[in-house]
């Protein structure tokens, strides 16, 4: 029994040392396991910590590229600004140029203008000037020939009342009659009517010559005008007579 007892006990105890070894062992497997997790989460944290650093390092130099972007935008701002202001400046000064440019168009146009009414007043001038020498000539020529008309017709008159008047006083020593008489007094009559006529055509040829000396063509009064006018005076004073 006491044999019993102790193999009871040994068997006891060997089931003790047993149990204390499978004990150790799955500590030990546990153990080791732990230390796997523990270098995988040393690792996961090396990593996450070189990546937080990455991610600091890379977030300090976005600041700092923030920063000089930042600086360059506020420089750009500015520049921008004084574009701003210089471009104003400019369509200023262009606004005033081309105000200034319709200015002097306006004043080139108006200018342009009154030199066409000026030439056209001037062919206007020439023409009038060209038929007023026309006239002029007409005129001179129409009054040239009834002073030699005049001339003419104031002699044959004046021999005409010469015999009239011998015929009529009754001692004359020539052959004279009541024809004498009657042709001085037809002579006269043509004479008195070419008379009026040189009236009327020197009036016209004096206004003629007026207009032309308006133009600064001619004198006032021309040498022709005065010497018709002389003979005239005397033609009519022999008539008179």
């Amino acid at each position: 029994m006491t044999s019993v007892k102790t193999k009871n006990a040994a068997l006891l105890l060997l089931g003790a040392a047993a149990g204390g070894l499978l004990a150790s062992a799955v500590w030990f497997d546990q153990v080791v396991e732990l230390e796997k997790q523990y270098a995988a989460l040393s690792n996961d944290h090396t990593t996450l910590s070189k990546g937080i650093e990455a991610k600091d390092l890379a977030l300090s130099v976005s600041a700092s590229q923030h920063e000089k972007t930042q600086s360059n935008v506020e420089k750009l701002v500015v520049q921008l600004q004084e574009k701003d202001k210089e471009l104003a400046e400019l369509e200023h000064k262009i606004a005033m140029k081309n105000r200034q440019s319709q200015s002097q168009n306006s004043e080139q146009t108006e200018k342009l203008l009154e030199s066409e009414k000026a030439l056209e007043a001037l062919r206007t001038r020439l023409q009038n000037t060209d038929r007023l020498y026309a006239e002029r000539f007409r005129l001179t020529k129409a009054v040239s020939e009834l002073n030699e008309n005049i001339l003419k017709a104031s002699h044959k008159a004046e021999a005409s009342q010469k015999a009239c008047d011998e015929f009529k006083k009754g001692n004359s020593w020539n052959r004279v009659s009541q024809d004498d008489c009657d042709n001085y007094a037809k002579m006269k009559k043509a004479a008195d009517d070419m008379i009026e006529e040189f009236d009327v055509i020197s009036s016209q040829l004096d206004s003629v010559n007026r207009q032309l000396s308006a133009f600064g063509n001619l004198p006032l009064v021309s040498k022709e005008s005065s010497d018709v006018e002389a003979e005239k005076a005397g033609a009519k004073l022999v008539i008179s007579n």
